[in-house]
């Protein structure tokens, strides 16, 4: 989502952009946004795996090597997502721009207990690579030197009072990158929006959780890029879009199609929620109250359809 809200920026300004790109996990979806923010500026990628060490040492240095070989000059703006990442702040500090702007980095700007919202955690190994990099840019620095913050989630809190609205739903990006579906007109179309919720509770592997929607009639699944196994008994759709922008292309194919959207705890659903032809629920589950009750209190706020099953 970073990478299309980039997109986003960039398209809207007549400035020549360099892009740096950090990536945590590679996927396929990944690469693809990747090459398509390549086409608005120079692109610098690095490959960072995790903030633990000895590979955040590594990572740091490597970062450093290509900032001095690319040698670059002063910038008339500067725009980042991911406030709390310690390569973020590094960068920050070795260019020179005159504003600084953020934008979202997903449901974290806007959940009032993430880590954008918390006391900055600096264990004993950070501040030592903060020392031996010189790196002064903190997440509370970037907040106070933030002049605006471009958002998506219209008319909801964020981590700075002066924000700006983006609108996801641009039809000029569809005519751009395609990856529509066609449906019969006049239909309602269910789509199940998956996600790892294996990570929350090992037991819901996507087996448990194609057995649970089963009473909901789901036409299709859009998993998660970092989701391996896939259902058996529900048509996956594939494609190399994230699901915003596959959902924007396919109402645009499809006007007189009304879809309805489900999901666990997805943050695709806060997301979409200015959609039109959409309607969008969320499956409480008391056995995941206790580790999604930031989302489901999101969902409260948009107004989201709560269905318990």
């Amino acid at each position: 989502m970073q990478m299309v809200i980039a997109c986003s920026i960039i398209e809207k300004s007549k400035d020549d952009f360099l892009v740096v790109i950090l990536f945590s996990q590679s996927s396929d979806k990944g690469k693809y946004y990747s090459e398509r923010l390549a086409k608005y500026g120079t692109s610098i990628f690095f490959l960072p795996r995790t903030n633990h060490r000895p590979e955040a040492l590594l990572n740091l240095l490597t970062i450093k090597y290509k900032l001095w070989i690319e040698k670059l000059g002063k910038f008339k703006s500067c725009y980042v997502a991911s406030i709390d990442n310690i390569y973020i702040h590094y960068i920050l500090g070795k260019i020179k721009f005159n504003v600084l702007y953020t934008y979202d980095d997903g449901m974290a700007n806007i959940a009032d207990n993430s880590i954008y919202y918390r006391p900055e955690f600096n264990p004993l190994p950070r501040k030592l690579l903060r020392k031996i990099f010189k790196i002064g840019y903190k997440m509370s620095t970037i907040k106070d030197m933030s002049k605006c913050h471009f958002t998506i989630y219209n008319g909801l809190k964020n981590i700075i009072e002066n924000t700006f609205y983006i609108s996801l739903f641009d039809y000029s990006r569809v005519r751009q990158n395609g990856g529509a579906a066609k449906f019969d007109a006049d239909t309602i179309i269910r789509i199940f929006v998956g996600q790892p919720l294996f990570v929350v509770r090992k037991d819901y592997d996507v087996r448990n959780v194609e057995k649970k929607i089963a009473q909901l009639n789901i036409d299709f699944y859009y998993p998660h890029p970092f989701e391996r196994v896939m259902p058996t008994k529900i048509p996956v759709i594939e494609s190399r879009l994230i699901f915003e922008e596959y959902l924007m292309a396919t109402i645009h194919e499809n006007p007189t199609t009304k879809f309805e959207i489900y999901s666990f705890g997805s943050s695709v659903l806060l997301n979409i929620k200015d959609f039109p032809n959409v309607t969008l629920f969320y499956i409480y589950d008391i056995n995941l109250s206790d580790k999604l009750h930031t989302i489901y209190s999101l969902y409260e706020q948009i107004g989201v359809n709560k269905l318990s099953i």
